[in-house]
């Protein structure tokens, strides 16, 4: 395997895998409150949640 990590790098690959990460946790986030939501279990009776 080609090692990708270089000793002249300061972090800078390190911004995408957080960025994912980001929006990975922003989507689990979002899918939990609208399971929640479609359940019943949160009191959101005059917000609309488009499916």
């Amino acid at each position: 395997m080609a090692r990708h990590s270089k000793p002249s790098e300061h972090g800078g690959r390190r911004w995408p895998l957080i960025t994912v990460g980001l929006v990975l946790l922003a989507g689990a986030i979002g899918t939990a409150v609208w399971w929640a939501w479609a359940n019943g279990l949160l009191p959101l009776d005059g917000i609309s949640i488009p499916l």
